[in-house]
């Protein structure tokens, strides 16, 4: 296989797990909406989505399957990215760890406070 080949097919599977993900995350907005949990929260989130991939492999689950679980978990890590770029949930540089967090924390209160649809995505979730 030639190496401009072989870059061709690169770039066509890459574009297709490109295409699954950004579908999945469609799905998952038109289902929950646009989502701003705590990066905590978000945490766990990818962590169950993780457990769901290991679940496949322990249980020689299909490659479709597999595929399928591992695309779920990369939507979900590009919805904590998009979460965190949407808050502007950057370290500064000039602040301390502490600082940092506890502004975090701040931010995520208020907007649990003036959300209110916060409680009810969140009683949907679960």
């Amino acid at each position: 296989m030639s190496r401009l080949h072989e870059e061709a097919v690169r770039i066509y599977l890459q574009s297709g797990v490109f295409r699954s993900i950004a579908l999945e995350r469609k799905r998952q907005d038109d289902k929950w909406g646009i989502q701003n949990h705590d990066p905590l929260v978000w945490f766990a989130i990818a962590g169950e989505e993780f457990g769901e991939v290991a679940k496949a492999l322990v249980q020689r689950e299909s490659v479709q399957m597999l595929r399928a679980e591992l695309v779920q978990l990369a939507a979900v890590v590009v919805a904590f990215i998009e979460s965190l770029d949407r808050n502007e949930l950057a370290l500064s540089d000039d602040m301390s760890d502490e600082e940092w967090y506890r502004g975090q924390e701040a931010l995520w209160q208020y907007r649990r406070d003036s959300d209110t649809d916060f409680a009810r995505r969140m009683a949907d979730s679960t």
